[in-house]
């Protein structure tokens, strides 16, 4: 399964694992998902207990997908900008526990 169908095919509040192209790992709770199959992906991270929000772009060029590119805004920050960080490698659904909500 690509990487945009898994993260597409997430549902609210999903907990998911995000490893960058760059090694670093980021995660969180699935809060919105805009997902329109062979057009376009945008889908919103959120850790727990954190003012942090990542976004997740895709955009399909007629033929391919563009890769899933990462955002990060700190929301607690005196400034809220965003920072561009990278492509997503790879993903990982977490199955929802008590320690995870």
């Amino acid at each position: 399964m690509s990487k945009v169908t898994t993260l597409g095919g997430l549902e609210p509040f999903d907990y998911v694992q995000i490893l960058l192209s760059d090694e670093r790992q980021i995660e969180g709770r699935a809060t919105a998902i805009d997902y329109v199959p062979n057009e376009s992906l945008r889908l919103e991270l959120r850790p727990r207990h954190s003012g942090v929000r990542y976004e997740l772009v895709a955009e399909h060029g007629g033929t391919r997908w563009s890769p899933v590119h990462v955002r990060r805004c700190d929301t607690e920050a005196d400034e809220t900008e965003w920072e561009d960080l990278s492509n997503v490698r790879g993903v990982t659904v977490r199955e929802d526990t008590p320690a995870s909500v």
